[in-house]
This record gives C-alpha cells, structure tokens and sequence, in this order.
C-alpha cells in the first residue's frame, strides 16, 4: 500500500499575527492559531489554547491533517533554516517606561500595604503605559530581551475583560523583523542575580516583586509562565547558588520533573496554604488574598527556608 503525503507550507504557531479566536474546547478567546508564513490560517480549530492549564487544548497540524485523512508533513519548502539575529529592545524605549512608572495601578494597589513598593519596582526594571498597564522587562544586566505588558485592576487582579491578557512590547513597536530576527527569553530579575547566594524562582513576575518586597535575604526571579522553566535558565544562575523553586500549586509535579536533573534546585510545594484549594494559587495569592493567619504561617515558613 502507498501512502500519498501531501507537502504544504510550513504550518507554524509563531507565523501566526492576528487576535486569538475563541476556543472550541473551553470557549475562551484564547485561542492561538497555527498559520503560514505569510499569516494566513488553515482552520480557526487548528491551534492551542493559551489556558495551558485550565484547558489545554492543542489541535497539531498532524492531527488536524490525519482526521481529514492526509497525509503531512509539518516542514518547510525550502531546505536550510534561516539564521536569525537575536533581538533586544532599545534601552531608551524601555527607560522611557520605567520613567512613567507612578502610572502602574499595580504598583498603586501594593504601595497600600505600608511597603515602598516603588523601589522594589525600580530596582526590577518595571515600567508603566499611559493606561497604567504594568510593564515587566526581561534584562540581563546589559541589555533587555523583552517586555510583558499587563493591566491590572485597582484591586491588584488583572483585568480579565482585555481580551489580549499580555502584550509583548517587542510586538508593539515597529523595529522587530519576526522574518529575521528573534527573541530569546531570560529571567525576570536576572539582572539581580549577584546579589545574594539564593534564588527564589515563580512563575508570575507580580509574585517575584511582591516577595521581593517581604523577604528581603533573596533574589526574586520570575519565569513567566509554567512552561518557562527550563534547566538551561537555572544553570546560567550559577552552579553555587541555592535555587528554592515555587511552583503554582497545580504545577507542583511539573516543575519537580523539569528541575529534577539541577543539583541544587529544591522544589517548596506550598500547597498546604491553599485553604480554600483555589487553583493555580501562589505565594502573592497566600501572602496577599487568604487572610491573615495563612499570610502568617507562610511569611514564618518562608522565611525559615531562608536562613
């Protein structure tokens, strides 16, 4: 029996440039399509879901193309990959939002604990938009790889009726050349990383500065995102530094698979402060939203893993 393939241009996630679409599994407008190179679409169902963890949707161009019964290969027409150059931001663009920083309504919402919390966010690069969006940069201690975008709400949540939660500022200016260039992420708070012999890792860049601002015997580092941990940004931090990892409580076992070949990374599961089993919580959400006996129990369990 010979089986026919059917060679296609190269179906990818990053060719993809419009708005998410809604999601045929959990309905959400988060919905990120695969396209071709020149941004067009095979199926509005052919994507993946950008709730990794509440949904999970991810329909391959392999699967979408074996249930219409093709064949298909998933490679490009032309036969050697092009080289592109790594991309960073100009650094007076991302001054120029550091400067309008008394902007961010994040930063006016944590600033109400009694906490200097514009320092810490100096310290850590952040900036703001005109609309008060928080902006956290990517800096290496030279240069600035990225920057997310976020708005948060007058209660220090992210407001959830923007339909495009994050915004990368590399896609918001008009320099970056995604046919020949390329980003390549690093730590949130990787700049900071001489300054103490610990490391505390978490997913959301919020987290990093709100623990930044509590404990103050570690640097703060964020990964931004659950699937951002990875064992070849850990090692850049140094083979003697103590690494604690802090998990959302539904990637508890997902981060410990990641980290378990790095010597001296140890995964903390905080799920014991989870009272009210909400998912995906994290320390920001224990110290800040649980009340204040769980805030208490865990600033004293923190901080003995501290010392």
């Amino acid at each position: 029996m010979v089986t026919i393939y059917k060679v296609t241009r190269k179906l990818s996630l990053s060719n993809f440039k419009g708005k998410y679409v809604k999601c045929p599994n959990c309905g959400h407008v988060r919905l990120k399509l695969y396209a071709y190179e020149d941004g067009t679409i095979e199926h509005e169902s052919l994507g993946r879901c950008q709730r990794e963890v509440n949904c999970g949707y991810h329909l391959k161009p392999s699967e979408y193309f074996k249930e219409k019964g093709e064949g298909f290969y998933n490679t490009p027409t032309y036969s050697q990959p092009i080289a592109k150059e790594t991309y960073f931001l100009p650094s007076g663009l991302c001054e120029k939002f550091q400067e309008n920083l008394k902007a961010s309504t994040l930063l006016h919402w944590l600033n109400k604990t009694g906490i200097d919390y514009t320092q810490i966010f100096k310290k850590y690069k952040v900036g703001a938009g005109k609309l008060g969006q928080t902006v956290f940069f990517q800096f290496d201690g030279q240069k600035y790889h990225t920057g997310k975008s976020i708005m948060y709400l007058s209660d220090g949540h992210r407001d959830k009726s923007d339909p495009v939660p994050v915004r990368w500022v590399h896609k918001l200016i008009n320099d970056f050349n995604e046919e020949k260039q390329e980003i390549k992420q690093c730590l949130f708070g990787l700049h900071l990383v001489n300054e103490s012999n610990t490391i505390c890792l978490v997913e959301s860049e919020k987290t990093a500065v709100v623990c930044a601002g509590l404990f103050h015997n570690a640097v703060w580092m964020a990964t931004g995102g659950r699937t951002q941990i990875q064992a070849v940004k850990i090692n850049e931090l140094g083979a003697n530094k103590k690494v604690l990892v802090f998990p959302d409580t539904d990637s508890i076992q997902y981060w410990s698979d990641k980290t378990r070949s790095i010597g001296n990374c140890q995964v903390i599961d905080t799920s014991r402060f989870n009272k009210y089993c909400l998912k995906g919580a994290d320390l920001a959400d224990f110290l800040l939203e649980s009340g204040p006996e769980i805030a208490r129990q865990t600033m004293i369990f923190v901080r003995n893993l501290l010392f």
